[in-house]
């Protein structure tokens, strides 16, 4: 009796294998970018904001580096600023990713809002200083 290849145990995992691999290839093919773009976002979400508060101004510092400037808004109002950002990445011809980034954080009520720095540095760290209003000092020297 001849035997049949076709039903033989090793062509059949070989065969299942290959179909796994090739589905495998093809989620990857579609999620690779996605996947990295991920851990690019969560490393920005688990990013801490550096901030600087002296009497004279108050500063913060967050890495916004996976953005590009024009993707960024500031939104200052009394106690709080908003940090936002958004891009669109396209995967392909027909997909398209859209990082989305907020931070809300809380600042001095005595800071001058039409005072206001920031900066972008070449790895993407952006930097804002506000200027403070002077205080009335609490003690008088005798």
């Amino acid at each position: 009796m001849p035997s049949n290849e076709l039903n033989s145990p090793l062509l059949n995992y070989e065969q299942l294998l290959m179909t796994e691999n090739i589905k495998k290839e093809k989620r990857n093919f579609y999620m690779g970018p996605v996947i990295f773009m991920d851990k690019q976002l969560k490393r920005l979400r688990e990013a801490p904001v550096h901030t600087v508060i002296s009497p004279e101004r108050f500063q913060i510092s967050i890495d916004l580096s996976i953005f590009e400037p024009e993707d960024i808004q500031l939104l200052l109002s009394k106690g709080q600023l908003v940090v936002l950002a958004e891009r669109e990445v396209r995967i392909n011809e027909s997909s398209v990713v859209v990082r989305h980034f907020r931070r809300k954080i809380s600042i001095p009520e005595d800071v001058v809002t039409d005072a206001v720095a920031t900066q972008i540095n070449s790895f993407g760290i952006l930097t804002m200083t506000v200027l403070r209003r002077a205080r009335a000092k609490a003690y008088k020297l005798i």
